[in-house]
């Protein structure tokens, strides 16, 4: 009794410490829930997080161990698609269990000692991480993992592009690992990859696919914004490979979009995108929306350096990097009444009229409410043959609260740009009111949504996001149809 108690309290101070930011003893490398024990010689450690799958939200419980002069594995990890569901399955998992500070705990960071993956023979600087930048806007492209059949999350686009720029130029790299806040680096070789044969080509070199696989089970993305650092909103330091992150701390829900490429003729940034679960996919290009504010859970990040010193590989001190900066986070980061989209885009000297920004706005949001079309109709659909209660998996992938609050985020955007802007305003009621409208079909019946219609059901909270419920009912039109 005495240690679930202790349990309890471990849970609450870290809690606590989500609120608050004082640390009041507790073991967190990411931010996250975290708890570690130790149990008949085996260390285990518990990580909890919330994050991304597609355009919802699930939690997820990564389980992992460690004995001896093993490096960590992860045993199990679970996801759940209601917070009560993980809460309870964090609690039950804790109960009895005394909490190990993070300052106790020793975790390997290889098990072959003198053995490597490979040696550095060059030093991350401005000129390499240009070079990067060149690759990843150049040579790599959304097919990159599908061609070669490996499987992505978000974070593992991040976490593997820069691997294997590395090991292709061989720089030093470092990931912190979640539970321990250990590394794996170029310097860690574990016993079960020693006799796994090796290539040229990095995609047909086993041992490193099998590394990537590790570093795959290992992080996440608060362990990506660990290793990153908040930068500079300007051409410099704004270019392809940095991170557009929400970071699963102080209540974010974690994704990574990964900046691929910046188009100024059409005044976009597009990124290259993975989802949870982990498969083996085409990456998802998108158009970035640079939607704030940002904080500690969201923000406009660089991979900070691996270096080499004394003979281990460990990571540049955020503030020790020329673009490291917390000006995203000012309270007057915006100018002249505009977003923190179109202010990041400002600073990056991209240049358009107020035609094009409504153009954008527009278009952005007659694509979102055109997918919502296909999602309700096709989760209507699926839930009339199979179950779909709340809390279920299938309720969670074709339910949209997390869609439908994106979207009218975009609107209250649109709408805060065009009361100031004269060339929105000039047509800007019969856009919102008439001019545009998405078709839903109801058996034979056809019926219309405009953007003012959509909106005002969402505040009215007469729009469902209930998969269940009937086509016309989930867009806020009470009467049958």
């Amino acid at each position: 009794m005495l240690k679930g108690i202790k349990a309890l309290l471990f849970l609450l101070s870290m809690t606590l410490t989500h609120a608050f930011g004082d640390q009041i003893g507790t073991h967190s490398i990411t931010g996250g829930d975290e708890f570690a024990y130790q149990e008949d010689g085996v260390l285990h450690m518990l990580v909890g997080s919330s994050e991304q799958k597609g355009s919802e939200q699930v939690w997820v419980l990564r389980h992992y161990t460690q004995k001896g002069d093993e490096m960590q594995t992860l045993k199990k990890i679970d996801y759940f698609y209601q917070a009560q569901s993980y809460q309870n399955e964090y609690l039950s998992r804790i109960d009895g269990k005394i909490a190990i500070q993070a300052s106790d705990i020793k975790v390997p960071e290889t098990e072959i000692l003198d053995t490597v993956l490979w040696r550095a023979e060059n030093e991350w600087n401005a000129q390499w991480e240009d070079r990067y930048q060149e690759w990843i806007a150049d040579e790599v492209n959304r097919d990159i993992f599908l061609n070669h059949e490996i499987s992505t999350d978000c974070a593992n686009v991040g976490f593997f592009l820069r691997w294997i720029f590395a090991r292709e130029h061989r720089l030093p790299i470092a990931s912190t690992m979640a539970g321990s806040g250990a590394a794996i680096t170029n310097h860690t070789m574990r016993v079960a990859w020693r006799n796994l044969p090796t290539a040229e080509n990095w995609h047909d070199d086993q041992r490193f696919r099998a590394v990537l696989d590790f570093v795959a089970d290992n992080t996440f993305t608060g362990t990506l914004r660990v290793d990153s650092y908040p930068i500079k909103i300007n051409q410099e330091a704004l270019t392809p490979g940095s991170y557009y992150l929400r970071a699963p701390v102080t209540g974010g829900i974690g994704h990574l979009v990964f900046i691929h490429q910046f188009d100024h003729e059409r005044s976009v940034v597009t990124s290259l995108e993975s989802t949870l679960p982990s498969r083996v996919r085409r990456l998802s290009v998108r158009n970035i929306n640079f939607a704030g504010p940002y904080s500690e859970s969201l923000s406009i990040r660089r991979h900070r350096w691996a270096i080499e010193n004394n003979g281990r590989i460990t990571l540049r001190a955020a503030r020790q990097h020329q673009s490291y900066s917390m000006e995203q986070f000012a309270e007057n980061f915006t100018r002249q009444g505009r977003n923190h989209h179109l202010e990041v885009l400002y600073r990056l000297n991209f240049h358009f009229t107020d035609a094009m920004i409504t153009s954008w706005y527009r278009g952005m949001i007659a694509r979102s409410l055109s997918e919502r079309v296909d999602v309700v109709f096709d989760g209507r659909q699926f839930c009339l043959e199979n179950n779909c209660e709340p809390g279920s998996s299938n309720y969670n992938s074709w339910s949209t609260p997390v869609r439908d609050a994106r979207i009218i985020s975009q609107i209250d955007d649109y709408l805060d740009f065009c009361f100031d802007s004269e060339t929105c305003m000039r047509d800007h009621n019969s856009w919102y009111a008439n001019w545009h409208r998405v078709t839903i079909r109801q058996g034979n019946v056809n019926f219309y949504i405009t953007v003012d219609f959509f909106y005002q059901a969402y505040q009215n909270q007469e729009l469902s996001s209930d998969p269940r419920d009937r086509v016309s009912h989930r867009w806020g039109i009470i009467q049958d149809l």
